[in-house]
């Protein structure tokens, strides 16, 4: 007992030994035990871990926040907890507003359907009082179906007003998955809804569909259909277009997102209504005759020629007697006497459109630049014509422009007025490049064009008090958006100036520095351009009057044709690096004296928000002033310093 008790002692000391060693270690290091910490410095400690816990925290529930397949899957479940559709019957415009939606028009229920779409919005956070707030950027997808009935006739107060429409929400069983970007249109007694896309709330990762689905209009239930590449049919795509037939669903073109690259599809399928089959109507490709891939395009189908057409013919020559311009309508009898007593042949018509194009690298291209930004992508709008022959050879012809056709525009809207054979195209933007690139001045379009596809021409669509209003040209776009960003003219609501990285930099600097230390800061900064030209985003600056009331101009907004208005609803506007998302909603009165009414201005909330942007947007042109102001003051003494 007493060797073991010796042996027991001598284990200890060894193992105290080590324990000391370590201790003696750790000293040399400079970390301190626990009970030796001052209270700040276990404050400090105890801050630190804290933070790097609430990090991790943060980090994961963000990765499961923008988990696209964890949501869908949640969304379905609470779906199929649904046992029967539900009607909320005057419950108001969708709320929040959306944009890329779908508004289809049922001429049997003289009403519009609209579905899907998406919602972006800014985020205010801050930790603690006195700290700097962050914002972040959270995105919404929706796949609610709401019925838009608009107003009687008796509902406008002397012409200057109109009522208010009727909206009705409509919770269905075995809805299809939240999306935006889809296309859709009617067809006996159904809106068909193909493709589309989910984006993440943080806007990092996307998922196409290529999904098929119809809605009975009378029973408000859905329905899914056969789709997808198996099945002949379109593969997983956005932005594409589509339109229907007496007897087919026709779809063409849109894009697919893959991460490491984009795809643009040039390709034209079509479904049987009665087989419920799809089949290719043209093939994709490159080539000079066939339009080029693109996404966002305007579309419209029409059938000339057969034994309706001297029919046609007279109800054109009757609709010149009452006040139609001369010119389109004889147009349209030319065009009718032509295909008379022929084949009826039936054309999908295409127009415009937008896709990216990724530029090589040339010899004087850094490759750090590359490794930075990676390769260089340039936007490519539109504006190129092309028919397709659906039921004949199925051979795509290059349209010529004929007319008085729009400019070039990304994000426009369209829809197809039956009454009088023509697409209406509304809105837009156009990007003007100003100092080479290093400011970016885009003009939110406000107007309208015609296209009639029996004569194929384009006409502006002229205002009542507008007569004798002249089309702005491209140049006089550009030279008026230049004025704007050199603060030559006072901005308005659809002129929005976007600064690059560099223009952006040189603003802080100026915001800092004083006199030749700008200079220097500049030079440290690799930063370019001219400090006394530094522009701001107007944004705000006073509305010049219009001569008629009009929408305010925006991208991706939902318009359709209820009898004989046009109906806008949505959309979305820049205001600096913001997007907002409008919920306005206008009728346009498409007869002879058109003319533009506010049914319902944008809601208390977007008010807010475009004002809160609007008066961010005009403090930097303040402090700009006050900047330039001091600079005045000090040069004396910065050349003194200087030398």
């Amino acid at each position: 007992d007493l060797l073991l008790f010796e042996e027991q002692k001598k284990e200890r000391i060894r193992m105290g030994g080590g324990r000391d060693k370590r201790k003696k270690h750790d000293k040399k290091l400079g970390k301190v035990s626990q009970s030796k910490l001052s209270g700040m410095a276990k404050t400090e400690r105890k801050t630190e871990l804290n933070l790097h816990k609430k990090k991790s925290r943060s980090s994961k529930e963000e990765d499961e926040e923008n988990d696209i397949e964890r949501i869908l899957r949640a969304l379905k479940l609470k779906d199929e907890e649904k046992k029967e559709v539900r009607v909320e019957e005057n419950c108001g415009r969708p709320e929040p507003g959306r944009a890329s939606c779908t508004l289809t028009t049922s001429v049997a229920k003289n009403a519009a359907y609209l579905f899907g779409g998406e919602c972006t919005s800014e985020e205010k956070k801050s930790e603690k009082e006195g700290t700097t707030k962050t914002t972040t950027t959270k995105t919404r997808v929706f796949n609610d179906m709401y019925k838009f009935v608009p107003p009687s006739s008796s509902a406008a107060a002397g012409g200057k007003r109109c009522g208010v429409p009727t909206w009705t929400k409509i919770n269905s069983v075995n809805s299809p998955p939240p999306r935006s970007g889809h296309c859709a249109c009617y067809a006996k007694g159904y809106v068909y809804v193909f493709g589309g896309e989910f984006t993440s709330p943080n806007q990092e990762k996307f998922k196409h569909y290529s999904d098929f689905w119809r809605f009975d209009c009378d029973s408000n239930a859905w329905e899914q259909l056969e789709s997808g590449p198996k099945n002949g049919g379109p593969s997983a795509r956005s932005g594409s277009r589509c339109v229907a037939t007496k007897s087919d669903f026709i779809l063409f073109g849109g894009f697919y997102d893959a991460a490491e690259e984009i795809r643009y599809f040039n390709d034209c399928y079509a479904f049987d209504f009665d087989a419920k089959k799809w089949r290719v109507l043209a093939k994709g490709g490159t080539g000079s005759s066939a339009p080029s891939a693109r996404s966002a395009c305007h579309v419209c189908v029409s059938a000339v020629g057969g034994s309706n057409s001297s029919g046609s013919k007279k109800r054109n020559s009757k609709s010149s007697k009452k006040g139609e311009k001369g010119e389109e309508n004889d147009g349209e009898e030319k065009e009718e006497r032509k295909e008379e007593g022929g084949e009826e042949r039936t054309y999908l018509y295409v127009y415009g459109g937008y896709c990216k194009h990724v530029e090589e690298p040339d010899e004087d291209t850094d490759p750090r630049d590359l490794e930075d930004f990676g390769a260089m992508e340039r936007a490519i709008t539109r504006e190129d014509c092309w028919k397709l022959d659906v039921y004949g050879n199925k051979k795509w012809q290059k349209v010529k422009k004929a007319g008085l056709a729009p400019r070039a525009r990304a994000g426009a809207s369209s829809v197809v007025h039956l009454a009088k054979k023509r697409l209406i195209v509304f809105g837009g933007v156009v990007d003007h490049e100003i100092k080479k690139g290093d400011v970016i001045v885009s003009e939110f379009l406000q107007d309208a064009f015609t296209f009639n596809y029996n004569t194929e021409k384009w006409f502006p669509l002229t205002l009542v008090a507008e007569k004798n209003e002249k089309v702005k040209t491209e140049e006089e776009s550009r030279e008026e958006a230049r004025k704007i960003a050199a603060g030559e003219l006072d901005g308005n609501e659809n002129f929005n100036v976007r600064l690059s990285d560099r223009e952006k930099a040189a603003v802080r600097i100026q915001a800092t520095f004083r006199g030749h230390r700008v200079r220097k800061a500049m030079k440290l900064y690799r930063v370019g351009g001219v400090v006394s030209e530094l522009l701001y985003s107007p944004g705000t600056g006073e509305e010049a009057p219009k001569p008629t009331a009009k929408p305010r101009g925006r991208i991706n907004a939902s318009v359709c044709v209820v009898g004989n208005d046009l109906w806008l609803y949505g959309g979305i506007v820049e205001v600096g690096d913001v997007e907002v998302v409008l919920d306005d909603v206008w009728k346009l009165d498409l007869s002879a004296k058109s003319k533009w009414i506010r049914s319902e201005k944008v809601s208390e909330r977007v008010a807010n928000q475009l004002s809160e942007l609007e008066m961010d947007a005009n403090q930097p042109q303040k402090e700009n002033n006050n900047e330039q102001e001091t600079d005045d003051d000090s040069d004396d003494d910065d050349k003194e310093e200087e030398e």
